[in-house]
């Protein structure tokens, strides 16, 4: 969302405008191991932030990854960061759209998007920017969205397989904006006849006004400034027939409990429509109210109590066994990015000044931030999360037969870069002499719940039932050694699974308002 200046406005009504105008486009309760006692300065997957890094010095706050509101074909990402592109919407009729690797959405040739492509492999793509935002930004109905998504999903894995698919990116999680995405559910449904596929969901987590301006309009004809203390904010959602959804007062955009109840919303929201097993990234979120205007005061002190305080929270606390993403020890979050790099224009939270030369740009919120990542220690934490048998079980009738086993293996730790882990798979425990199945083999994978699947060819094997382990073990010190092992019955089956012919797919469930 960006935000720009209404010089005709008084000052307090310019600043109540700023939330209604566009802004820079810039399975446990608590863990049962003990951290890592060192840190030093690797980058954080966790840690992201929006806006493009620049010449400034950004790598000492150890941010891990970043987006900048386009698609850049050479993003030229400082150190360790990880660029994420974004593919940029705009809704043409009742239900088409055109798409835009750049932020101002000047027209793009599918040769453009290719080489975004090609220059930017197994990388994560956000698909849109709060399409869900009336008039500013993508502002998308939700069959266009759908759309848009279903088509750019698909070129962009023909041209690159092993890259992965963000969808998303709302203002917030309200249940009018979570009423969107159902609509974007139901029609993509609707269009495609199977569910809408997704490798990560995003949104952002602002805490804003929802009220219809073209609906209050009627009552303050002549007066801009009366509407806009009357609809300032998130507006509603392109699509959705509502006059007003959730109603906040400026001070809450710093309210940490909302900020909460939003993020475990979104959560329930994804687990409730066939979603647990896929990553959430907080994408964008941070305190929009600028210094000076407001009493009490978003001053540079509050800033970075509320950022301290949303750290703490998606670190530590931010976890549940029912909703949070399996792969990443049921976190709600995996990674969240904080607003911004340095939108000083009409914003907060900037954590480099732009008017200042690069060197001695740092705020001090930046300061705050550097104080803050500069204290989070190493993380590495490898494990299988399951092994199956590839085709299903092999049948008695062939005798000695060979089989396909794979584990997926996740790392659960916090660091931006690789590391490194052995996989071995075992016919019996390995504690207790169980024998060894084909070569180990090496994995890299970043923390934040990253995902590699490993195969083995488990030659001459006589029909009967075997109990098969898999074991990970990695160079670093892990934050938990007990999840390393895991093991499967597998059992040779005397008749072949019969499945009856496929039904109709069934509809993803949605909830409406009355």
């Amino acid at each position: 969302m960006r935000l720009k200046r209404v010089c005709i406005l008084s000052f307090a009504a310019a600043a109540i405008a700023l939330w209604l105008l566009p802004r820079a486009a810039l399975a446990q309760s608590t863990l049962n191991f003990l951290p890592l006692l060192t840190n030093g300065d690797a980058p954080l997957c966790r840690f992201g932030v929006n806006g493009a890094p620049r010449s400034y010095p950004i790598e000492p706050l150890r941010i891990g990854w970043y987006v900048d509101y386009q698609a850049t074909q050479n993003p030229n990402a400082p150190g360790s960061m990880h660029y994420y592109p974004m593919i940029r919407l705009e809704q043409i009729g009742e239900d088409g759209y055109a798409y835009s690797v750049f932020g101002s959405r000047e027209p793009t040739s599918l040769a453009q998007l290719y080489a975004v492509i090609d220059n930017n492999p197994s990388t994560y793509w956000f698909i849109g920017n709060e399409p869900d935002r009336l008039q500013f930004q993508d502002d998308m109905e939700p069959r266009a969205y759908a759309r848009a998504y279903h088509d750019l999903y698909y070129l962009i894995k023909e041209r690159d397989p092993s890259a992965k698919i963000v969808a998303g990116s709302i203002v917030q999680p309200t249940p009018l904006r979570l009423e969107y995405l159902d609509q974007v559910l139901l029609n993509y449904f609707e269009l495609y006849r199977e569910k809408m596929p997704v490798d990560a969901w995003a949104f952002h987590n602002f805490i804003l006004n929802e009220a219809s301006c073209s609906y209050y309009a009627q009552f303050y004809p002549n007066d801009p400034n009366g509407l806009l203390n009357a609809c300032w904010g998130a507006d509603i959602p392109p699509g959705i027939d509502a006059v007003d959804g959730m109603r906040v007062d400026v001070q809450q955009n710093t309210d940490i409990e909302t900020f909460k109840e939003q993020v475990v919303a979104f959560r329930t929201w994804m687990a409730e429509r066939g979603y647990r097993n896929v990553p959430a990234f907080l994408s964008e979120y941070g305190v929009l109210m600028p210094e000076g205007i407001f009493t009490p005061d978003f001053d540079e002190a509050r800033v970075n109590q509320y950022m301290n305080a949303t750290f703490d929270y998606l670190l530590e606390e931010a976890i549940d066994p029912e909703i949070g993403y399996p792969g990443d020890n049921n976190r709600l979050v995996q990674r969240f990015s904080w607003y911004s790099v340095d939108d000083n224009i009409d914003h907060n939270g900037f954590l480099f000044d732009r008017t200042q030369p690069a060197a001695i740009s740092r705020t001090g919120m930046g300061d705050n931030f550097y104080n803050y990542t500069s204290q989070v220690q190493r993380q590495v934490d490898f494990y299988p999360a399951n092994v199956q048998v590839i085709g299903g079980p092999p049948l008695t009738a062939q005798g000695t037969t060979s089989i396909t086993l794979q584990a997926e293996i996740h790392n659960s730790g916090n660091l931006g870069v690789t590391s490194r882990a052995t996989v071995r798979f075992f016919n019996g425990d390995p504690a207790a002499g169980g024998k060894q199945i084909g070569d180990p083999q090496t994995i890299q994978l970043m923390g934040c719940g990253e995902a590699a699947q490993v195969r083995t060819a488990w030659e001459d094997v006589a029909p009967g039932q075997y109990e098969v382990y898999v074991q990970v073990s990695s160079g670093e010190t892990e934050v938990d050694t007990t999840n390393n092992v895991i093991s499967t019955t597998v059992a040779f089956s005397d008749t072949r699974l019969n499945l009856p012919a496929l039904a109709e797919p069934v509809a993803p469930q949605a909830t409406f308002r009355d």
